[in-house]
């Protein structure tokens, strides 16, 4: 399994970082009564989502670590908890530029 590089910033910024419970329950509604629920799996992903500074040569170095695993899993670090997880890649990483750095946006799955 692949890890995060470690000349890129090993946590996101947490003024723009995001992360919900997993959604693993099936609702199924009923001809009567109140909905019945259950568990879809026993697991499930925690979406995660945040931003991260980045210079021209991390941006290099993050194109090439998601070519490289853009459907594969990965450990790095849980922004919020400090632990070490698996993650994969919800979406390719997007860009926008402050003139100097470019900010980086990326959304994860989490697994559980």
């Amino acid at each position: 399994m692949a890890s995060w590089p470690g000349s890129l910033p090993q946590k996101f910024q947490m003024n723009r970082y995001s992360e919900s419970a997993p959604d693993n329950m099936l609702i199924q509604g009923m001809d009567i009564g109140v909905p019945k629920l259950r568990k879809r799996t026993s697991g499930g992903y925690r979406p995660v989502s945040g931003s991260l500074l980045l210079t021209v040569a991390q941006v290099t170095t993050l194109d090439t670590f998601y070519a490289d695993n853009k459907t594969l899993s990965f450990d790095w670090v849980n922004s919020r908890t400090g632990s070490a997880e698996s993650f994969y890649f919800a979406a390719p990483p997007s860009y926008s530029s402050n003139g100097i750095h470019l900010m980086v946006s990326i959304s994860l799955m989490q697994v559980e």
